[in-house]
């Protein structure tokens, strides 16, 4: 080297040796080390964006990463049958049905094979720029997205509409917390009816023999009733029951190609919620005046909804259900069988229900305790572990057979069908903890209510809220 060095550059090499030999001795000692140069273009002249897998934008990049034009750039792949993300879980997207060739030509369903981008870095072209994508997995991340399904487990996952940009899509919006159909007070044999038909409908034999006859499968609910008499929350009780999820459907600002859009993007099995579908507004184009035309067309037609509900776009195996406060002002055409297969009738409550009432906000007793089933309504006993809610600081809790006394004092104080189940537990709420005081004040309280009016409140469009106690 030094030979070379004195040859063609006239350097003498040797007067360097010892200076490059020392400092390469005190590179070692110190642990320094040459820098990367890929590490200094990344860091110069690239941008890097970190994602966490928990969040949901993760579920819009691994399906981004999915597609054909990306995945074939890389040539380290990951073979699924089904996204692991547990908001994801939708039959419609991890299986697909092939036909066997025999007579008479049968269908069966497979898993779904789906490829995405492997563990490692990958390097692809976007748009003339250069894109890395580095995937990491560490060793507690299982554990991780283990402890999140199981805290998954107690939510019902809750979506809205909303507008981006020019378009409308499902948007997840805070999650509910599971409710169990016994926490909901109505009429007992109503509510059973209702849940043994859902329980019926989502058996794999009845989508088989709604196909083999060329019928759509789809259900369609109606519940009616006044305000504040659990309409919404049979809804949600039933969404955790059966593991769905809820998608809230708002027509406000809407036109028919949203309509649709959001409809044939529905999963296989989901409940779609239209509420208050009375105090929607439908334009009619035959009635329309000339002059005001364009922006008639430009609102939604009740013929459009229709088309969405069970019309070629409709997605098979979704649950409908619309709710509203006055069932005599809906057009016949809405609620015509075959849209609506049950009607679901909620009233204010009788006697034993608001016992139940009354037992369910204080009653300390679980169901599991009692050895009592879940659909045996209506008494107290059915009721999950409770506190006092929300608990109290210094009360004390009351015997059963006491409190089973307080209870039919207090249904006994109230007129039957005159107030709603959110209007009762609103004021057993005031008295959390201290039974007897509620039933003591429930004379006056509900005397002096009963010329109040109730005054509806709508759902909004973008903030839906879920009372625990509707």
């Amino acid at each position: 080297m030094t030979h070379l060095l004195a040859t063609h550059l006239n350097v003498d090499g040797s007067s360097f040796l010892t200076p490059v030999v020392l400092l390469g001795a005190l590179a070692a000692y110190i642990g320094w080390k040459p820098p990367n140069l890929l590490a200094m273009v990344e860091n110069w002249f690239m941008s890097s964006i970190e994602i966490q897998w928990s969040d949901h934008s993760f579920e819009a990049l691994e399906s981004w990463l999915g597609q054909d034009k990306i995945r074939k750039m890389s040539t380290q792949l990951r073979a699924t049958t089904g996204s692991r993300l547990f908001w994801t879980k939708d039959k419609a997207h991890v299986e697909e049905e092939h036909l066997l060739q025999t007579e008479p030509p049968r269908t069966f369903s497979m898993p779904r094979l789906i490829l995405t981008l492997g563990k490692g870095k990958h390097w692809f072209w976007y748009r003339w720029r250069p894109i890395v994508v580095v995937r990491e997995e560490k060793s507690e991340i299982l554990d991780i997205r283990l402890k999140l399904a199981e805290l998954s487990e107690n939510m019902t996952a809750v979506y809205r509409t909303q507008r981006k940009s020019e378009s409308v899509a499902w948007t997840r919006a805070p999650g509910q917390r599971m409710r169990l159909p016994s926490t909901v007070i109505m009429n007992s044999n109503s509510q059973k009816k209702f849940m043994d038909d859902i329980h019926v409908y989502l058996q794999p034999k009845t989508r088989a023999w709604h196909n083999a006859r060329g019928l759509p499968y789809r259900k369609g609910y109606l519940f009616h009733g006044p305000p504040g008499t659990g309409k919404t929350s049979l809804c949600i009780a039933a969404a955790g029951h059966f593991k769905l999820k809820i998608y809230i459907l708002s027509l406000n600002n809407m036109t028919e190609d949203d309509l649709n859009s959001l409809v044939s993007t529905l999963p296989a099995q989901c409940i779609l919620l239209l509420e208050d579908v009375d105090t929607q507004k439908f334009a009619n184009p035959r009635t329309a005046e000339a002059g005001n035309i364009v922006s008639t067309y430009q609102r939604l037609t009740l013929s459009s909804l229709l088309n969405a509900i069970d019309g070629v776009i409709a997605t098979e195996g979704r649950i409908l259900i619309m709710t509203t406060n006055h069932k005599d002002k809906l057009d016949p055409a809405l609620i015509r069988p075959g849209r609506v297969d049950m009607t679901v009738s909620f009233e204010y409550p009788n006697f034993d229900s608001i016992k139940r009432l009354f037992l369910l906000m204080y009653s300390e007793s679980s169901s599991e305790e009692h050895g009592v089933q879940q659909s045996a309504l209506p008494h107290c006993r059915q009721c999950p572990q409770f506190q006092s809610s929300p608990p109290a600081g210094d009360s004390v809790i009351t015997p059963k057979d006491e409190l089973e006394i307080l209870a039919k004092r207090f249904a006994g104080l109230l007129p039957e069908k005159t107030h709603s189940q959110a209007h009762i537990l609103n004021y057993l709420k005031t008295y959390s903890g201290e039974p007897e005081d509620a039933v003591t004040m429930a004379a006056g309280y509900f005397k002096e209510e009963k010329s109040v009016p109730v005054v509806e409140q709508s759902h909004g469009s973008s903030n839906p809220i879920f009372p625990w106690f509707l």
